[in-house]
């Protein structure tokens, strides 16, 4: 069985450096088994760029499912911060998700490819509803 060594950088799945994180190294020890550094979607240069322009940014690039981890993210640390620049990106981001739903004439392929998987589901439901309720003022008259 191979050893790791002391400082030795690994990616792991959140779920489980979480249950690392909190883990003693040994019942008795208050030494953590491991130590979390900020993922690179939370980084203070990509912070900044959501700040500026949340809506032009290529947020599936940067993490597929951006707001899921920061959820979990803000759930272990508790970021003010982060928490604050999330919610206003989701809040400026939803503004133009709405717009691009609703538009029948918009061509929604580029805008698509730079949600993430929430954003895409909230399109999704938004598109959907918008088609029902014209499909029901078109029977109402």
């Amino acid at each position: 069985m191979a050893k790791l060594i002391m400082n030795t950088k690994l990616e792991l799945p959140l779920w489980l450096a979480e249950l690392l994180a909190i883990s003693g190294i040994s019942p008795e020890s208050q030494t953590s088994f491991i130590s979390l550094l900020t993922p690179s979607f939370f980084n203070a240069k990509l912070l900044n760029a959501l700040k500026s322009d949340p809506v032009s940014l290529d947020l599936n690039a940067q993490c597929p499912v951006y707001y899921r981890m920061a959820q979990r993210w803000l759930s272990i640390f508790g970021d003010p911060e982060l928490a604050e620049v999330v919610s206003e990106t989701l809040r400026a981001r939803a503004v133009s998700i709405f717009d691009h739903a609703h538009n029948i004439n918009a061509d929604g392929g580029e805008f698509l490819f730079k949600l993430d998987e929430f954003e895409k589901n909230l399109y999704k439901a938004t598109h959907d509803s918008s088609k029902e309720l014209k499909k029901w003022i078109r029977k109402s008259n």
